[in-house]
């Protein structure tokens, strides 16, 4: 079912089995969401193959849950669980709104507020406070408000709270979209994972194809489809590969919010072309490259 918004188009899939159950555009970025009742049902297995699929569309990835261990998570608060953000569902509506409350994040057993180093350094400036004195007053070191400055380091909560008093809280980063995609590249969400195998004959086969022709290739699991090829240095269409049974799913929905084409491997006899879609028989992939200018928007 797709939602539609003024500004935000949300996309909800079927299978539970999936690692991830909803995609959300927010104009010219991408949320892939896994909801579970408890973060602590997550399994490495979902984030590996939740970060690759986001890796794909260039799309930021999130775990909506309300609890941890059966205890209740905290508004307002990012949590991590295997290197993934962990928002409870009213936070990540507050990230889709762009809040004007900080970015407050749980980290190495502490919890801290993400700072913006640059409008640290111009309020302290302007406050006619030198870094020692800043730091003296914060009960930290001057270094400590050196790496504040240049964004190497956030400031405790409890170091927050004194920094709001004599600097005001323009200095902290907000709870909004782009933030939390800051902070998920500063956490290394970017780190290669488990390598995959192509397990199905034809995917295989499609992935060498387009290989050949310049597309990088990409493997999911836990996912409507099964691979992935795009070519990182010019704009084309993603293309998504799976086998026709992901009919099942909003397909053409799923591309339009990722702005991909699919190709489907089918156990017919036949070629077809439509919409965003190629249903390619398994015994003629060969054929893929008759249909180049379809995949990559060309059909004109």
């Amino acid at each position: 079912m797709r939602r539609v918004f003024a500004r935000l188009r949300r996309l909800e899939l079927h299978g539970s089995q999936y690692c991830f159950d909803e995609i959300i555009r927010d104009r010219d970025r991408i949320i892939v969401a896994k909801n579970l009742d408890d973060v602590k049902d997550l399994t490495p297995k979902v984030a590996e193959g939740l970060r690759g699929f986001s890796d794909f569309v260039k799309g930021v990835p999130i775990i909506v849950s309300r609890e941890e261990g059966g205890e209740r998570l905290e508004d307002n608060i990012i949590y991590t669980r295997y290197r993934l953000p962990v928002v409870t569902p009213q936070t990540l509506e507050k990230i889709l709104n762009g809040s004007e409350e900080p970015l407050i994040y749980v980290s190495k057993g502490g919890v801290y507020v993400k700072l913006r180093g640059e409008e640290l350094r111009r309020a302290r400036e302007e406050k006619g406070m030198s870094r020692g004195e800043l730091a003296r007053a914060l009960g930290v070191t001057r270094r400590t408000i050196l790496y504040y400055e240049k964004g190497l380091s956030d400031a405790s909560i409890q170091v927050a709270a004194k920094m709001e008093e004599y600097v005001g809280s323009r200095v902290f980063a907000r709870l909004s979209l782009e933030e939390v995609e800051t902070l998920i590249e500063e956490t290394g969400r970017r780190r290669s994972g488990t390598r995959l195998s192509v397990r199905d004959e034809a995917i295989g086969k499609v992935l060498s194809i387009l290989s050949r022709m310049g597309f990088r290739e990409y493997l999911f699991s836990r996912s409507p489809f099964d691979a992935g090829a795009k070519k990182e240095s010019v704009e084309e269409p993603r293309l998504l590969i799976g086998k026709e049974k992901v009919a099942e799913e909003p397909v053409e929905e799923i591309l339009d919010v990722t702005e991909s084409r699919a190709i489907l491997l089918s156990e017919g006899s036949g070629v077809k072309e439509g919409g965003r879609v190629l249903i390619l028989p398994k015994e003629k992939v060969e054929e893929i490259k008759r249909h180049v200018g379809f995949l990559v928007g060309e059909e004109n």
